[in-house]
């Protein structure tokens, strides 16, 4: 068996065992990674796996990490302390204080942006491909698809959260989402929050009101609404 990473909660294991026996993922670690600079550092590619898998209430799906050094921490749209805001995270945080009518405390501190304040209430902040190369977005997107597929069908299986996705990409990953029979699986589309800047702040994700029908939802189903 593969050794899998440390960073990986126990719940996880008997999920991913079988795929880190997959020759695909040993393909990703002995012949992807180790011939290119990729992002983010190798002990924080499974981080988002941290979180145990019944915990998940929200499933916020990205594409690949953050190809800039310094900016991808292995949480989709999060970067770590101190690092300006991307684009895409400055408009997921204008819609969320206009969304919720109000600033948010979490919203006026410094690490908002890691947002590990979402992932310790149970949002799953998941890269469809959970590395990328250096300054050049999208190149292991196709490397990394069928582990990702593997593990929305998991989540949509036994966890049946609230699903946000964001953006074209993302939604083609809402029919993994509907294979699944069993009721419980909510699905919220938007466009990009980065479409917003090349679209004149009309693409439509601001409005979107996804950080407010979240939490309607999770009210109607007596979980825990969510300190965004």
């Amino acid at each position: 068996m593969e050794q899998i990473p440390k960073i990986i909660h126990p719940s996880w294991y008997e999920d991913v065992m079988p795929l880190f026996n997959d020759d695909r993922m040993k393909f990703i670690k002995y012949n992807l990674l180790p011939n290119c600079q990729f992002l983010p550092e190798p002990n924080n590619i499974f981080k988002v796996f941290r979180m145990p898998k019944q915990e998940i209430k929200v499933v916020i799906l990205g594409q690949d990490p953050y190809p800039t050094p310094g900016h991808a921490n292995g949480l989709a749209f999060a970067v770590n302390e101190g690092i300006k805001m991307p684009v895409s995270l400055r408009i997921i945080r204008e819609e969320t204080m206009n969304s919720l009518g109000q600033y948010n405390v979490q919203i006026m501190t410094e690490k908002w942006p890691t947002l590990e304040n979402w992932e310790r209430q149970g949002i799953f902040l998941l890269n469809t491909a959970l590395t990328v190369e250096k300054r050049n977005s999208g190149r292991h997107l196709k490397h990394w698809k069928w582990f990702t597929e593997e593990i929305i069908e998991i989540i949509s299986r036994d966890v049946r959260p609230i699903w946000l996705l964001w953006g074209k990409k993302a939604q083609l990953y809402e029919r993994i989402i509907l294979k699944c029979p069993i009721e419980g699986n909510k699905v919220l589309k938007a466009p990009h929050p980065a479409a917003e800047a090349y679209a004149g702040r009309k693409a439509g994700f601001l409005g979107c009101d996804h950080f407010k029908k979240v939490n309607r939802i999770l009210e109607q189903i007596n979980r825990k609404i969510i300190n965004f």
